[in-house]
This record gives structure tokens, sequence and C-alpha cells, in this order.
């Protein structure tokens, strides 16, 4: 059954190591652009200016979940990339094997 299932490369496995280690970048530099806010309890008015808290808050929080997000991405293209140089020197070693036996 040739073509059924999965495959892969190392070559695909370095390129999506890379394309997620770019990826990873965004979140965390727009985390920058949200937190910390660049308003005040005062720019809320008076009558408004307690509810400054739980606003500044929430943009803390959004920003952490940001960074959070560009860590897992790149922690996410580590393990590819680790998982890509395995699968290399899988297949280096059984190319090895095969040679040997055919000797």
């Amino acid at each position: 059954m040739s073509g059924a299932g999965y495959s892969t490369s190392s070559e695909a496995m370095m390129r999506a190591q890379a394309r997620l280690e770019q990826a990873a970048d965004g979140p965390t530099s727009e985390a920058a652009k949200v937190a910390p806010t660049k308003l005040t309890a005062a720019d809320f008015g008076d009558g408004h200016q307690a509810h400054f808290a739980p606003y500044r808050t929430g943009f803390d929080e959004i920003a952490a979940a940001m960074k959070g997000f560009s860590t897992a991405l790149t922690n996410l293209a580590g393990g590819i990339g680790s998982a890509g140089q395995a699968y290399d020197a899988a297949e280096s070693d059984t190319a090895a094997a095969a040679q040997r036996a055919g000797s």
C-alpha cells in the first residue's frame, strides 16, 4: 500500500520547527503593546475610577497569555526539531544496518 498513512522527513520537521519559531515571535512582541496599559484610573473619569483595577488586570492577563502562547510554540518547535534529529539518526542507523546486512 504505497502512499497510505503518515510520512515525514527530517527536512519537513526542520522546516516546521523554523516556521513555529517565527510564529512564536509575534505574540510576545504584540503583548508589549497590550500591557502595561497606557491608560490610568483618571482616564476612566471621576465616577468610574474604581473599575480601572479590573481593566488593568485583564490586560495584564491577556499579555501573559500571549507570552505563554509564544512559549508553547517555542517548546513545540524544539520538540519537533528534536524529533527530526532523532528521525534522521534512526534513518542513518537503519541504512547502515541494511548496508552491513547486504555485504
